[in-house]
């Protein structure tokens, strides 16, 4: 059961579920966060505060749009929000009431990152004209713990949406969704059925990066699929397997991502459950999670860059 202990599919059933579903709203962390948040879009945003947006960001930056495309560096975000300022018109941003959600990320019990997800509404101020909004949207900022202080590591903006406007792109979304929906049918029948390390191996970036709420951050692809194939190469094939996933039916929704009107990525969310195989051959259930994949579109072929496992819960 080792590699069972460590690829995504079955961190589930390594630790207990106690303190790792979503945080209380009067909890320290949330409240840590939420007050980040603030500080980052009351200062850095409606208040053109670069100074605050630096001191928030870490080294390591991305940011993922799904109008303007990928932000790859803390400079390049300053910039960004420096831009602000020169703008025709004042741009404010505020948070939707009651939406705000933090999950904790640990390592064996050991915190060191948060997902935080939410939803906000942009306004627009022309001089002369009365303020009204200009879109809505989701998104999701990974924290992550940096010599004791919380670093906005990874951002994810999609969703977005104009007042009485309808989406252009709902029925290439469709598509979209079938098509990521197989190649999440791809990757776990390669992760659980076969043992087909080389079938993932085509299935994510050299850089791909997993943030797991139990089993911490696994950087690289070679890193993460490593110990499964030394798994899969004493794995008795004619056995059943020792644990199975279980995609929630319905739980699947994709989100477009557009640079300058150019497909270039999705964001691929879903919420799915473990079964592990007992010493008596019987499946039994595990936890329940929920999750997130950065799909992007690299010379025609679809790959996870990032991948977000998080909220697992034992099953009710």
């Amino acid at each position: 059961m080792k590699y069972a202990l460590y690829i995504s599919i079955c961190f589930a059933f390594s630790y207990g579920s106690l303190g790792y579903g979503q945080v209380a709203k009067n909890s320290s962390v949330f409240m840590e966060l939420k007050a980040k948040d603030s500080l980052l879009f009351q200062l850095g945003y409606n208040q053109v505060d670069t100074a605050q947006v630096a001191a928030l960001t870490g080294e390591d930056f991305e940011f993922y749009h799904d109008k303007g495309g990928i932000t790859n560096s803390k400079g390049a975000m300053v910039t960004s929000m420096g831009s602000l300022g020169s703008m025709s018109y004042k741009a404010t941003r505020e948070l939707k009431e009651g939406s705000l959600e933090v999950y904790p990320l640990k390592n064996k019990a050991v915190l060191y990152a948060a997902i935080q997800t939410g939803e906000h509404q942009f306004w627009a101020d022309y001089e002369g004209k009365e303020k009204f909004v200009s879109s809505t949207a989701k998104f999701v900022t990974l924290w992550t713990l940096e010599e004791g202080d919380w670093k906005m590591k990874r951002v994810l903006s999609f969703d977005h949406q104009v007042p009485n406007e309808s989406d252009p792109h709902i029925e290439m979304t469709k598509e979209l969704a079938i098509q990521l929906k197989e190649k999440d049918q791809q990757l776990f029948n390669a992760a659980f059925n076969t043992c087909s390390p080389d079938v993932l191996e085509a299935l994510f970036t050299e850089d791909f990066e997993f943030y797991h709420d139990k089993g911490g951050l696994t950087k690289g692809r070679n890193a993460f699929l490593d110990p499964m194939r030394s798994e899969c190469a004493n794995r008795d094939m004619q056995q059943p397997q020792p644990s199975k996933r279980i995609l929630v039916p319905n739980s699947l929704t994709v989100y477009p991502l557009f640079e300058n009107g150019a497909l270039y990525g999705a964001i691929q969310m879903g919420v799915h459950k473990f079964a592990s195989l007992n010493a008596e051959g019987n499946y039994v259930d595990g936890d329940i999670a929920k999750f997130l994949h950065l799909w992007l579109k690299i010379d025609g072929e679809w790959k996870i860059k990032r991948e977000l496992s998080y909220d697992h819960q034992l099953q009710q």
